[in-house]
């Protein structure tokens, strides 16, 4: 007794391309919209030095574990700010606390990137949603304000700084803000031309008197 073969079905193919390529059109658009609302993750940059040599940077969210380097970068903008303005700032190595570095961390309208070669911090940037208005007859808006934006002494003027701005805008831009402020000192000539190579723009003065 011979059994017969099951026969093939031969539109069995086509049917599961044709559901693969319907499934395609309509979970693809899907998944490009969550990866945009998702933070940033990490990317790996690489680059040539002065020398010639091939380097790594890596550029990530910060960590609880970096705060002790973190603190140690923000040490040396803060000297520089004590010695330039010493009514104003005063020379710490711990220049954000603990507790302070944990909300931030934790806290999702904030957002930290570092810049990292060879597991060393080299850059990073602070930065935090805000709402512009405060005070009588000002419009209401939300806005990115960048805290601190710094690069190590040794690996300035490489683009580490620019590419820390554009992960911010990004960022800004995910996050529906309408502006990106900061505060930069009129002592910090460097910083400011930096900022208007950038494209931002002066929108204010902080002035001060001296009382004796």
């Amino acid at each position: 007794m011979h059994m017969k073969k099951p026969k093939r079905k031969k539109h069995s193919k086509k049917i599961n391309f044709f559901i693969f390529y319907k499934l395609t059109f309509i979970f693809l658009p899907l998944l490009y919209k969550l990866n945009t609302l998702f933070d940033f993750c990490s990317y790996t940059v690489l680059s040539w030095d002065e020398h010639g040599e091939e380097t790594v940077m890596n550029f990530r969210k910060a960590t609880l574990g970096d705060f002790r380097a973190l603190n140690t970068l923000l040490f040396e903008s803060q000297r520089m700010h004590a010695n330039a303005l010493p009514e104003l700032f005063s020379i710490s190595r711990t220049v954000i606390p603990y507790p302070d570095y944990q909300t931030m961390i934790h806290g999702s309208n904030f957002h930290i990137i570092v810049a990292e070669e060879h597991g060393k911090l080299i850059g990073y940037s602070i930065t935090e949603l805000t709402a512009t208005s405060s005070g009588i007859g000002r419009s209401s808006s939300r806005a990115a304000y960048m805290y601190y934006l710094g690069v190590d002494t040794s690996h300035q003027k490489s683009g580490i700084g620019r590419k820390l701005f554009e992960e911010v805008k990004k960022w800004a831009i995910q996050n529906k803000a309408k502006t990106i402020h900061l505060n930069v000192w009129s002592f910090n000539q460097n910083a400011v031309a930096f900022y208007n190579r950038l494209g931002m723009k002066e929108i204010g003065k902080l002035m001060a008197y001296e009382l004796h």
